[in-house]
């Protein structure tokens, strides 16, 4: 998504010498994950080196050194942590397989008083299964085969 909007800007990048306040969050971020996800996605590093030519090896080395961690995506520096998640994130999750999948399942109540978790999951209810769209693809309200 990052990538795409950068792309979409490049006119805007190429006219200035300072980043776009709009651009900021994507083109540090950019920055940010590239070498995390080296071995993944090798074709990053072309476009940092693009990028350091226009805004200095200073900058790259302020992003990656996490110096401008409020302009970097919080979202995407949540997702490559290298802390397991908390009990009560994989607890919900859990919760949720469950009940899609029409299991019984008894949550762990120590996991869920980690943190911000509704009242009526802490006393081990499970909330109402939510009804299916007749238009959802992902689960037909009859249990077979989408229709199609």
């Amino acid at each position: 998504m990052f990538l795409d909007l950068v792309l979409a800007r490049v006119g805007l990048i190429q006219m200035s010498n300072s980043i776009d306040i709009g651009l900021q969050e994507p083109i540090n971020s950019i920055i940010w994950v590239q070498p995390r996800i080296t071995d993944d996605c090798v074709e990053l590093k072309t476009v940092v080196d693009e990028l350091m030519k226009k805004y200095g090896k200073e900058h790259i080395q302020q992003c990656r050194q996490g110096m401008l961690d409020k302009h970097i995506s919080t979202k995407l520096q949540d997702k490559l942590n290298q802390h397991s998640p908390k009990k009560s994130l994989v607890e919900n999750y859990l919760i949720e397989i469950a009940r899609n999948y029409d299991v019984d399942f008894k949550p762990d109540q120590a996991a869920l008083l980690d943190d911000g978790i509704p009242d009526e999951v802490r006393n081990g209810a499970v909330p109402e299964k939510p009804h299916w769209d007749q238009f959802d693809q992902k689960k037909p309200p009859s249990g077979g085969p989408p229709p199609g």
